[in-house]
């Protein structure tokens, strides 16, 4: 979040509303028209009329953006404050005058770093030897701890054991990419076989030659390792919104594709 100083606000502050305090700090609030600015009280924010281009040098990013909206001034979601800034030399400034921008009053100081060196944690070391207890700030704490209690013991083994089940660890090889991925996040490859068409690519595949004289064959429709039976949740994706997967192998990366017969 930036900050305003009072000292740049205090040319733009309207003269009938809040004034700023000397040494002060203010944050952007709004920048809005005579009808949105009376959602702010006078006693509360301070009204000023800034010019578009001081006003977004004092703003984030996307609250400048916002304020290039509220003019109608295209403006691309990841454009620098420089190209922003450029898109204001045609601007109109009629619509200015009939908008304000509206600041609050930061409530805390940003500390120095001398204050945030005086602020920070101060712990003492100590040898410890046995039972002996640490004394900090709050309540006593007793080294070693206390045994575990008999409910956080099952309570730990439940959860460790849960971790370690066959689905959570066991692998199995997904149809569409051949990548080994865990079971528990594959699915049934015949769940999705009436969207398989988009993984069709002639000239992609080839089958096992038993010896010099087996002729090229590839296989016929989609290009799938046909010993596996799953699709990893990646490539399940994919297809459903009907495209072909990065790392699938009817994306060129069916193994010896390139290869000639010997």
């Amino acid at each position: 979040m930036k900050f305003s100083t009072a000292e740049f606000l205090r040319d733009f502050v309207e003269p009938h509303g809040q004034q700023v305090e000397a040494g002060e700090s203010y944050h952007y609030v709004d920048h809005a028209d005579d009808i949105g600015l009376l959602a702010y009280s006078k006693d509360t924010y301070v009204f000023v009329s800034i010019p578009l281009g001081d006003l977004l040098k004092q703003v984030t990013l996307s609250q400048a953006r916002a304020v290039m909206k509220r003019h109608n001034i295209p403006c691309g979601s990841r454009e620098s404050l420089s190209t922003i800034l450029a898109r204001l030399e045609h601007h109109n400034g009629l619509c200015c005058t009939h908008n304000k921008t509206v600041f609050i009053k930061r409530l805390t100081k940003p500390m120095s770093p001398i204050e945030k060196w005086h602020k920070r944690p101060k712990t003492k070391s100590k040898t410890f030897s046995g039972a002996s207890e640490l004394k900090l700030d709050g309540p006593c704490h007793v080294f070693p701890p206390h045994p575990l209690d008999k409910n956080l013991s099952q309570s730990i083994i439940r959860e460790a054991c849960s971790r370690m089940k066959s689905q959570n660890i066991s692998e199995t090889g997904c149809a569409v990419c051949g990548e080994l991925r865990p079971l528990c996040g594959m699915s049934r490859l015949k769940a999705i076989k009436q969207q398989l068409q988009v993984l069709t690519a002639p000239g992609v595949s080839r089958v096992e030659r038993k010896d010099i004289s087996s002729p090229l064959r590839e296989y016929k429709g989609p290009v799938l390792d046909y010993n596996c039976k799953m699709v990893c949740n990646s490539c399940r994706g994919s297809i459903r919104k009907g495209k072909i997967p990065k790392l699938s192998l009817a994306n060129g990366l069916w193994i010896n594709t390139l290869l000639s017969p010997p």
